[in-house]
C-alpha cells in the first residue's frame, strides 16, 4: 500500500519473513520502505524476495531507508544487488531510532562480485528503527541497484549468516 507521502506500506509482512527459509538469521520485520529516488524499479522490490526486481535510481547519494517495525538490537544486515557478479557497488550505510537524526556506522564499503546476498557488518550492535543505504553507483557506471536487504538480529558468536537463496545459489 502507498500512502500520500510515496511510504510503501507493508501489511502482513511478518507473515512473508515467516516463509522465507533460506534465512539462516533472525530477520526483523519491515512496516515501510521509501526512497529518496527511483526510476521506475520502486523500493518495495528490495523486500520481495525477487532477485529479478529492483530499486533503482541513477543520483551518486541516492538512498533507501526500511523502517523496521520496532526499534531492535541490529549489527548486520544482507543485501543483493542488481548484476552483482559483474560489478561492485559503492555503498554507506546509516542507521537512526527516530527517522530523522541518522548516524553512519558503514561508509565507503565496496561490495563483493556476487549476485547473491551478501552480509554487511555494521561494526557494533545499534539500537536502530530506520536503517538506511546509500549509493554511490558502481564499477561500470553511476547506477545504484539493489535486488533484496534483509536486517538481522545479531547471531550468536558474532556470525553474520544470511539468506542462500540468491540466483548464484547452488540447487
Amino acid at each position: 500500500l502507498e500512502n500520500t507521502r510515496g511510504t510503501v506500506l507493508l501489511e502482513n509482512w511478518s507473515l512473508a519473513y515467516q516463509l522465507r527459509p533460506a534465512d539462516r538469521g533472525t530477520v526483523y520485520s519491515v512496516r515501510a520502505v521509501t526512497a529518496s529516488e527511483d526510476d521506475g524499479n520502486g523500493p518495495e522490490h528490495v523486500l520481495d524476495r525477487d532477485y529479478s526486481t529492483r530499486w533503482s535510481a541513477e543520483t551518486l547519494g541516492a538512498y533507501i531507508t526500511l523502517e523496521l517495525e520496532q526499534t531492535v538490537p541490529v549489527n548486520y544486515i544482507g543485501a543483493a544487488f542488481y548484476q552483482g557478479n559483474a560489478r561492485q557497488y559503492a555503498i554507506g550505510v546509516q542507521v537512526s531510532a527516530d527517522g530523522v537524526h541518522f548516524t553512519e556506522v558503514v561508509s565507503g564499503y565496496q561490495t563483493q562480485l556476487t549476485s547473491d546476498m551478501q552480509a554487511i557488518d555494521l561494526g557494533s550492535v545499534y539500537q536502530v528503527k530506520y536503517l538506511r543505504i546509500l549509493g554511490y553507483g558502481n564499477t561500470i557506471n553511476s547506477w545504484n541497484s539493489i535486488t533484496e536487504i534483509s536486517v538481522y538480529a545479531p547471531y550468536e558468536g558474532g556470525e553474520t549468516p544470511v539468506a542462500e537463496d540468491g540466483p548464484e545459489a547452488s540447487s
